[in-house]
């Protein structure tokens, strides 16, 4: 068994997958296991992946997936194939700081918790040059006494450090953005410790054709995000901990839902199908959570001082299937 486990969904990453993978070759723990699993890329990714797979046989194994599924589906797979006591995740056009998974991996031991994480600094396209930073002193804070703090957690799983065993019964929701919020969020709710590094170790390289340039278009897949909010509420009555952080679940929640109607404000749209749009956006949360606009928490009362003057005065009250079909065809025509 290795101590960690790394998944590397790929797709069409020919441009940065040799650095992605040098990265994690070069770290400074030794004992760490990559599975790179190429989603039918159409590019020289899977040709880049099988020679590193011949050049590290012991290292690298490589997953070929014959129809192109997503990355929830290719993490999914990866997971299967994981053999390591600690899991982490890396997307094949990121990279990470040479000491991250031997820290992460220590600290985890040392301090017996099931979680470690550090900070994600955004990088530009031609980002090559790597340090470690293994002989400085480390920051560290526990979230698990502040479950409540969780409402400021980026919900990414990349720059996180997961105890294999708590990842049971636990996948990414295929077809669906945001597949991290539904996953991350319940492993942190549940955990009894966490640890986080108050250091850059993930490197998120920025691109015009990411998840983020397309929510600044009219999209309807922006309701995934109530899917994903859906997904952890389902968790934790599974395993019977919603009562227990159903006000940290709360503000979650909310904060997402005020968060992707941000992100409609910033739609091309006129000044009056953008009201329109968000009438139909809240009435479809407002079944969801009916707490959006009385929340108490001082952050989320922020996002809503920015979203004055597009909240209806009153809300629909159509079945949640009719808005959804309504505000696909809104999006769509645009």
């Amino acid at each position: 068994m290795a101590k960690v486990s790394v998944i590397v969904p790929c797709y069409n990453v020919g441009k940065y997958i040799k650095n992605c993978l040098e990265s994690l070759l070069n770290q400074q723990l030794k004992d760490l296991e990559i599975i790179s699993v190429n989603d039918h890329s159409t590019d020289s990714t899977l040709s880049i992946l099988k020679e590193y797979e011949k050049d590290y046989p012991h290292k690298i194994k490589t997953i070929n997936l014959t129809t192109e599924t997503g990355c929830s589906a290719a993490r999914n797979r990866g997971l299967k194939e994981a053999n390591g006591e600690f899991i982490g995740f890396v997307d094949g056009d990121d990279m990470v700081s040479l000491n991250m998974y031997i820290d992460f991996y220590y600290l985890a031991k040392q301090y017996n918790v099931s979680v470690v994480s550090g900070e994600i600094e955004q990088v530009n396209e031609e980002f090559k040059q790597l340090v470690t930073n293994v002989n400085q002193e480390k920051h560290l804070y526990c979230l698990s006494k502040n479950k409540h703090k969780l409402i400021f957690e980026t919900p990414s799983c990349c720059h996180r450090l997961f105890k294999h065993e708590l990842l049971k019964g636990i996948q990414f929701l295929n077809g669906k953005k945001y597949e991290d919020v539904a996953f991350t969020f319940p492993v942190l709710l549940k955990v009894d410790k966490q640890l986080k590094i108050n250091e850059n170790c993930y490197f998120y390289r920025t691109n015009s054709n990411g998840i983020m340039a397309n929510t600044m278009k009219p999209n309807y897949q922006i309701l995934d995000i109530i899917d994903d909010l859906k997904e952890i509420r389902r968790l934790l009555i599974e395993w019977q901990l919603f009562n227990n952080y159903k006000d940290t679940l709360n503000d979650i929640e909310v904060k997402f839902i005020l968060a992707t109607a941000c992100y409609i404000l910033n739609w091309p749209l006129k000044e009056q199908e953008r009201k329109e749009i968000l009438k139909l956006y809240f009435s479809i949360c407002n079944y969801f959570n009916s707490t959006i606009f009385v929340n108490n928490n001082d952050y989320i009362k922020e996002i809503v001082q920015n979203l004055k003057g597009y909240i209806p005065d009153s809300l629909y009250s159509d079945d949640e299937l009719i808005l959804r079909q309504k505000l696909q065809k809104m999006c769509i025509s645009k």
